[in-house]
């Protein structure tokens, strides 16, 4: 049987892939199915976006949604725009999941150049994990989401 090629949109993507392939802690990855998450953006241009991130794992206590994005590109208004609306969904999908006694969901925006320095999901949770408690949410967030 021959399985076919899982795609990536960059080499970096492919070594994420590989690093949670190797880490023990990593118990299931997935590169997500573009219609999988409901999670929209304001763009630059004020028109709505459709997010879709680049893969969600899964450890032992939580799930995350990780974002491969060039280290040029991680103050550019739309990826701005993107990773505060993921840390908002993770936050609500955080909420549903504790009343359910699920594990809870953070958002990790991962600077390419970064990504295997960090060796490990923990590595790259712990450097670029966002809206985690005791963080602050970034600038504008609640503003932009309050209406």
């Amino acid at each position: 049987m021959t399985r076919s090629p899982v795609k990536f949109d960059s080499d970096t993507e492919r070594e994420v892939a590989q690093l949670f392939e190797d880490d023990a802690a990593a118990l299931k990855w997935v590169r997500p199915a573009s219609d999988l998450f409901d999670i929209y953006y304001r763009k630059a241009n004020h028109a709505v976006g459709r997010y879709e991130p680049d893969f969600v794992a899964e450890t032992a206590t939580a799930k995350f949604i990780v974002e491969v994005k060039a280290a040029n590109e991680i103050d550019d208004p739309d990826v701005v725009s993107k990773r505060d609306a993921a840390v908002v969904w993770s936050r609500h999908a955080s909420e549903h999941a504790e009343k359910n006694e699920l594990k809870p969901w953070q958002y990790v925006l991962v600077p390419h150049d970064a990504a295997l320095r960090n060796g490990t999901l923990a590595g790259l949770v712990g450097r670029y994990g966002c809206g985690r408690p005791g963080v602050p949410l970034v600038a504008g967030l609640q503003q932009m989401h309050a209406t």
